[in-house]
């Protein structure tokens, strides 16, 4: 299909904060994760999960080229509250 993923985005890896790589690679990658499943969802509250979405949002601002979601797998030390936030 000549459709070309960056997967996963792991923002809490080295050089893999979301911003810089729409700037780099934006144009020529579709990214597909951006919300950290180690340091963020497991900790932030609900309104923190949902701030963090709009501000992922905001970034590709309508533009395509990002399949949102969990970096990897949601694991169970993730409150369930957190998880139905991603979706509000």
């Amino acid at each position: 299909m000549g459709v070309d993923i960056l997967d996963p985005v792991q923002t809490s890896a080295k050089n893999m904060e979301l911003s810089s790589l729409k700037k780099q690679y934006g144009k020529d990658l579709c990214f597909h994760g951006g919300l950290d499943i180690q340091g963020f969802l497991p900790y932030a509250t609900p309104e923190e999960v949902r701030e963090k979405v709009k501000s992922i949002k905001d970034l590709f601002e309508g533009q395509g080229g990002l399949i949102l979601g969990p970096s990897h797998y949601i694991t169970n030390d993730t409150p369930t509250k957190n998880i139905l936030a991603i979706y509000r």
